[in-house]
C-alpha cells in the first residue's frame, strides 16, 4: 500500500501550522469547489439587488460598502463545512473542541469604488464576546480560537483588500494581559495594539478565493 499521499499531507499539515505560529495567520486556497462558491455569489448578488444595488450597474453603487448577514442556505452550509477547513480548524484547536457553525456565519461588507470613507477602515482588533452590546477581547480569547475570512470572488489590490500585520499575534497578549480576564473594550484597546504592532511587516491582496 502506497501511503505517500498521507505523508505528504501530514507534511503540508504540519508545515501549515508552523507558518500560523509564526505568522499568525495562513491561507487554505481552493477550500471550497468552484461550483459552491460560484452558487453562494448569486446568492450574494441577489441580496444586493433586494437592496437596490445592481452587481453589474456601477450607477446602482452609491455606498462604498454593503453589509448584511451571511445568507443561510444549502451553498454556504456546503461551503462552511468544507472539509479542508474542517480539517484545518481540528489541526489549529484540537478535534472536539470548537463549536462547528450550520454555514459560514458572520457579517459579508461588499465594497464598492468610491472617494468616501466607508467608517471602518484603519487597523482594528476583532473582538471575540459581547458585554451590554460592545465587543470585548482578552488574552485568553474568550468565545473565539479562530477568526476565518471567506473569499467570494477574487481580490486585487484595488479592491479594498483586507490586510493583515504579519505576526502582531505575538504582540496582541502582552497588551491585553494587563485588563486582566474581564479584558477590555475593542474600542479601548486598538490604538494601543496598533502602537506595539507598527514596527511589523503587512500583507493585503492579490489574493485569491
Amino acid at each position: 500500500m502506497n501511503d505517500e499521499p498521507g505523508r505528504r499531507r501530514v507534511s503540508e499539515m504540519a508545515a501549515s501550522i508552523d507558518d500560523f505560529c509564526v505568522d499568525g495567520f495562513l491561507v487554505v486556497r481552493g477550500a471550497v469547489a468552484a461550483d459552491v462558491v460560484s452558487a453562494c455569489v448569486d446568492i450574494i448578488e441577489n441580496e444586493l439587488r433586494a437592496r437596490g444595488v445592481e452587481p453589474r450597474d456601477p450607477g446602482t453603487w452609491t455606498e462604498p460598502v454593503v453589509r448584511f448577514p451571511c445568507p443561510d442556505g444549502a451553498a454556504f452550509t456546503v461551503a462552511g463545512k468544507s472539509p479542508a477547513l474542517l480539517g484545518m480548524y481540528d489541526a489549529l484547536l484540537g478535534a472536539g473542541r470548537w463549536l462547528q457553525r450550520e454555514g459560514v456565519g458572520g457579517t459579508l461588507p461588499i465594497r464598492f469604488p468610491s472617494t468616501r470613507d466607508p467608517g471602518d477602515a484603519g487597523w482594528h482588533i476583532d473582538g471575540s464576546y459581547d458585554v451590554e452590546g460592545r465587543w470585548w477581547v482578552n488574552v485568553h480569547s474568550r468565545g473565539r480560537g479562530l477568526l476565518t475570512l471567506c473569499l467570494f470572488t477574487d481580490v486585487a489590490e484595488d479592491d479594498a483588500p483586507t490586510e493583515l500585520i504579519v505576526g502582531s499575534h505575538l504582540d496582541v497578549p502582552r497588551v491585553l494581559a494587563p485588563y486582566g480576564q474581564p479584558a477590555a473594550p475593542v474600542t479601548c484597546t486598538s490604538a494601543i495594539l496598533f502602537s506595539s504592532t507598527e514596527r511589523r511587516g503587512r500583507i493585503s491582496g492579490p489574493d485569491h478565493a
